[in-house]
């Protein structure tokens, strides 16, 4: 009898350790792309992608009305192309090509949401003119497309995972365990039957299935290529700031969203600035323009109650953007105390200076209007043999794109795009007049949204080294509950050598992505230098306390078409526990009757 018992109470015990060991088991395989950081591969391919394969698992339960998004992408607003998931669990494949046309092929007929892992393929196929997705390599549509071009894209930075959104709002949702891309159109008998895995011909190759942390430092391509994604964190505190620095510069990019969308919060942007201004040694503020989205009264009167708390306590200079008309930013800043601190303007208000001397250094800082004439770069030109001993700092709206290159005419948003009248772009302002001028050393602009505060440097027709520096927060500030408030602090070293940078939220009170607090070398050694990322702390805040998704997230964690870990522990517990107590149920019942 004793033996009978014991039986009985060691069912449920065997139970009880299944669950156990259920809930220290490894988690399933593949990887769950985090929501408040970004997998960014920091240099391109010449060649445009024309095929992706992937091994990825949607719940069946993911719904129908969230994007599933992105698996790899460039987009940020043009030549970009993008390997994603849709709505509905639609496969999606969408370009913005050279000639700056917009083709968006979602495959309606496919849903990937079921519950098991897939190997997905999408392809652009320009010899048909055809775009096909393939699941388990089998083909499971065709949708035609038209493009005159050869399908080759002027490509800036990869993300996998999502793309180049500010806050990579659209990062992938589901698991994933491998990625490849290839430069052919792929064709059925070439795609892989089984796992995915390196045959030496892709042009990137990552392999997902084997990562054990949360957030790796890298995920390597392992072509060997060195396509490596990069991780950077969105929020962090704790950045060391510079200490060994003469003084500082504040820039403010592009604050139209804060300004239309959340007026109470642009005046942190300055308020901080001022509270600041003795401990961080700031001796000027420049604005780089689209200080307004429409342009409306109640934004340049929110901008003017904001920006006019420096006056008398700070200098400052301001650019009109695009998104500024003359009229009105004339009109809010002419004839007051704005233009009567600067040194002069020409022919608009967009054209100005100002002369700074900081930290043993005579400046001249000279602002060009959107799209500036001829006549304000001769203007520009003669101002600074004017000045033959000053370092020339140059502040414009739009000039650089988010890839490093100069605006030019196969830009979407460029001035004087049609060519029909007299306004000059990025490439036009550098070659006309920025590599010019010997004296010329750095060149701020906004226009262009990027996560990045991009920085690249050229050597001038003097053999002297430019800095130019694109800082435009505004796809944060859209994609960020309250806005974000980006103010870009310039520290310029004791010696003159090294400008340390820090991209901070006024709004937020976090530093915004590891990578965008680094330090520039202005080594005048006539060779193009790269800037040296600092080792900032890598004290971060949590994605729960910070909200950044513009849609709502269902979750990627655990499979969703299955309990938790957690969960099936409990449901264990449960019934191990009845099954015990209907076995000793019976059993007494048993002995009662004999």
């Amino acid at each position: 009898m004793l033996k009978r018992i014991l039986i009985l109470l060691f069912i449920p015990l065997l139970s009880f350790s299944g669950a156990f060991s259920a809930l220290c088991a490894e988690p399933a395989p593949g990887f769950v792309f985090p929501a408040n950081s970004v997998y960014q591969i920091g240099k391109m391919p010449e060649t445009t992608p024309n095929t992706m394969e992937a091994e990825i698992l949607f719940p069946r339960t993911f719904s129908a009305n969230d994007r599933g998004g992105v698996m790899i992408g460039s987009y940020s607003a043009e030549n970009s192309i993008n390997f994603e998931i849709f709505k509905s669990g639609n496969p999606r494949l969408y370009w913005i090509g050279d000639d700056l046309e917009v083709h968006d092929l979602v495959f309606d007929k496919v849903d990937v949401r079921t519950g098991e892992w897939i190997r997905i393929a999408l392809v652009r196929d320009f010899q048909k003119q055809e775009a096909r997705c393939y699941l388990n390599g089998k083909l499971a549509q065709t949708l035609p497309f038209e493009d005159a071009t050869d399908g080759s894209i002027k490509l800036g930075h990869f993300v996998l995972g999502g793309d180049m959104r500010s806050v990579n709002t659209k990062y992938f949702r589901g698991r994933m365990r491998a990625l490849s891309l290839w430069e052919e159109a792929r064709k059925e008998e070439t795609l892989s039957r089984q796992e995915l895995v390196l045959t030496g011909n892709e042009l990137m190759f990552f392999d997902l299935s084997g990562i054990k942390e949360r957030e790796p430092e890298t995920v390597p391509d392992l072509t060997g290529h060195g396509y490596d994604a990069a991780h950077d964190n969105f929020w962090i505190t704790g950045v060391e700031e510079p200490t060994d620095y003469s003084h500082s510069i504040a820039v403010i990019g592009d604050t139209q969203i804060v300004t239309e969308s959340y007026p109470s919060n642009l005046a942190k942007i300055y308020d901080w600035i001022l509270e600041n201004r003795e401990s961080r040694k700031i001796s000027c503020v420049i604005g780089l323009g689209d200080i307004t989205n429409h342009s409306t009264d109640a934004e340049w009167k929110t901008a003017k109650e904001s920006i006019f708390k420096l006056q008398g306590r700070l200098p400052y200079i301001l650019c009109r953007g695009n998104h500024d008309t003359n009229a009105a930013f004339t009109g809010t800043f002419g004839g007051t105390a704005y233009e009567k601190q600067l040194a002069g303007t020409y022919n608009v208000l967009g054209n100005a200076y100002q002369l700074l001397s900081a930290g043993g250094n005579d400046y001249l800082i000279i602002t060009l209007d959107y799209g500036p004439t001829d006549s304000a770069l001769v203007w520009a030109a003669k101002l600074i043999g004017k000045y033959p001993d000053r370092k020339v700092i140059v502040a414009t709206h739009g000039y650089l794109t988010y890839d490093e290159r100069h605006l030019d005419y196969d830009d979407k948003y460029t001035p004087n795009r049609d060519k029909t009248g007299t306004r000059n772009n990025g490439e036009e302002i550098w070659e006309k007049f920025v590599s010019a001028h010997e004296q010329i050393f750095l060149v701020l602009c906004g226009h262009i949204s990027s996560n990045r505060v991009v920085t690249v440097q050229r050597t001038g027709k003097n053999g002297n080294l430019i800095t130019e520096i694109m800082s435009d927060g505004q796809g944060v500030d859209s994609a960020t509950t309250n806005g974000a408030g980006l103010i870009t602090m310039l520290y310029f070293s004791e010696d003159g050598s090294r400008i340390d940078v820090r991209y901070y939220s006024a709004i937020r009170s976090r530093y915004y992505m590891n990578g965008n607090q680094y330090a520039i070398s202005l080594a005048a050694d006539g060779e193009s230098a790269q800037p040296e990322e600092t080792a900032p702390s890598r004290e971060t805040e949590t994605t729960a306390s910070l909200p950044v998704e513009t849609e709502p997230d269902p979750g990627a964690g655990p499979d969703a078409s299955q309990p938790s870990n957690g969960v099936a522990l409990l449901l264990a517990i449960v019934i191990s526990s009845a099954v015990f107590i209907a076995v000793l149920a019976v059993f007494f019942a048993r002995k009662k009757r004999t």
